[in-house]
């Protein structure tokens, strides 16, 4: 009986020894044999170490049994080339094992999360293109120049961890799914901006007819305000429409570039006939801004503006905006990814006329708030002290309260 109980477990481990070489076969067939399989490959050396246990049992058993019983020497033979081959089997997966164990090991990637951070964020800039066409059309054109350099970042990310994603782990599979992430929401991205290279032109070219029809009018029936409103709008518009299709299609803009200036020239000479009127009609912007941080930030535009006009008469401030305007991104210069957190928020200085006492004149100021670098703030004056005004840039200084 207890030989039949030994032969029985013989045969279990001579069982065990073949589908382990079976394994083994197929892991040496690989021909990277980082490729094979980790689980696997630790699976099989969980079992290898069950057969060599049970091969234990064979041997106490045998041991209790009388060496010159039939069959014993056998046996005894079967179970020395059973242990021989689980041996040639070992020194083959325990190296390996222990070499796929490493290179799953999370601790050799520590740039995992911010990699992973990475990609997300890339992949957020061409996530709703449609919004990005509309409203941030600045953004979008910035974004697509970079789109090549972002696909490489994204690409050099993935081969960073090739490995992880073969061996497929929870990290592996983390990085391959913002990966895949990135690759859709870009090819949608570029997808939508085809069609907008397409459109451009023809939708520029309608805003510039609107604003020269709007303009005729005016002058016709002296009603300045369209200088200060929709004028303004559709070539508010028109430009940041063709800053657009330079950044989509250099070639097709160059004609239409052309139009915008010589329709700009256009109604600032129409303009001009009406300055008067205009000038008289301007209203002073809203003030909406009530943050705690507003005597900061009008001494920071008001510091920038000293660069301008080291000497000026301030009159009011306006802050039209109630909040701040909050962009978040990466942007690529000189083969360097650089990451940005900043707020906006304009100020509107009303600074005295120097030539004209009863003139003031509006100038905005961007002021910057750099999250990276402190909350510190600066500032950035859309226009220079020099460039010439449009009439609805000034206001009637008893206006001004």
């Amino acid at each position: 009986d207890n030989f039949r109980n030994t032969l029985s477990t013989l045969r279990r481990v001579e069982g065990g020894v073949t589908t382990l070489g079976q394994e083994v076969e197929q892991m040496r067939a690989m021909p990277d044999q980082l490729q094979v399989n980790h689980l696997q490959a630790a699976g099989t050396q969980t079992n290898l170490t069950e057969t060599r246990r049970q091969a234990g049992f064979v041997e106490a058993g045998l041991a209790k049994i009388p060496a010159n019983g039939e069959g014993v020497d056998e046996a005894k033979q079967r179970l020395v080339t059973a242990r021989a081959r689980l041996d040639e089997l070992e020194a083959y997966l325990r190296p390996l094992n222990a070499r796929l164990q490493e290179l799953v090991d999370p601790a050799r990637y520590p740039a995992f999360q911010a990699d992973l951070k990475r990609l997300d964020e890339l992949s957020a800039a061409y996530r709703n293109p449609d919004y990005l066409f509309r409203d941030g059309r600045t953004l979008a054109a910035e974004t697509h120049a970079q789109a090549d350099a972002a696909k490489a970042e994204c690409q050099r990310i993935a081969q960073a961890y090739l490995r992880l994603m073969e061996q497929e782990t929870e990290q592996g599979k983390r990085i391959e799914a913002a990966g895949n992430r990135f690759l859709q929401s870009q090819q949608a991205f570029l997808d939508a901006a085809e069609q907008q290279r397409v459109a451009l032109p023809q939708s520029i070219r309608e805003d510039l007819a609107e604003a020269d029809r709007l303009a005729t009018e005016a002058v016709t029936k002296q009603t300045p305000l369209w200088f200060t409103g929709g004028i303004p709008q559709h070539m508010g518009w028109a430009e940041d429409k063709l800053g657009l299709l330079q950044a989509l299609d250099a070639e097709a803009a160059g004609p239409v570039t052309r139009e915008v200036d010589e329709m700009k020239v256009s109604l600032s000479e129409r303009a001009e006939s009406l300055r008067e009127l205009i000038i008289r009609e301007n209203q002073l912007p809203h003030d909406n801004y009530e943050g705690s941080d507003r005597d900061a930030t009008v001494a920071v535009a008001k510091e920038a503006w000293k660069i301008q006009h080291a000497e000026f008469e301030l009159l009011a401030v306006r802050i039209p905006s109630e909040s701040w305007s909050r962009e978040t991104k990466w942007s690529y210069s000189n083969s360097t990814w650089y990451f940005s957190d900043i707020s906006s928020l304009q100020v509107r200085l009303i600074v005295a006329d120097p030539s004209d006492p009863n003139l003031a004149i509006d100038r905005p100021i961007n002021v910057r708030m750099d999250h990276q670098k402190g909350d510190s703030m600066y500032g950035v004056p859309l226009r220079g002290f020099d460039e010439k005004l449009q009439p609805r840039e000034y206001y009637l200084r008893e206006k001004v309260k």
